[in-house]
């Protein structure tokens, strides 16, 4: 939070440096662009949060799916070796 106090004329605090409200975004039109941007940077992240969400479902889906054919492909070679030592 900021207070100021200036005790003089508009023309005077110019001449002097002083012209901190026209740079404020609190004071400006700026403020609502930063609003507007931050709004619209929140619903982009939302989106990505969402879009890494989906992708890391569909890694795991992959990664179990890998490893199901991993397993049934070693039982397979188990089956197929016990046979042959069976015939």
């Amino acid at each position: 939070m900021q207070i100021r106090l200036l005790v003089c004329s508009i023309d005077k605090a110019e001449q002097i440096g002083l012209n901190w409200w026209r740079y404020d975004t609190n004071l400006t039109t700026r403020a609502e662009r930063a609003e507007a941007e931050n709004v619209e940077l929140r619903e982009r992240l939302t989106d990505l949060e969402q879009e890494i969400r989906k992708l890391a479902a569909a890694n795991i889906a992959a990664a179990s799916r890998e490893t199901t054919e991993v397993v049934k492909s070693r039982r397979a070679g188990r089956k197929a070796r016990a046979k042959r030592r069976n015939t």
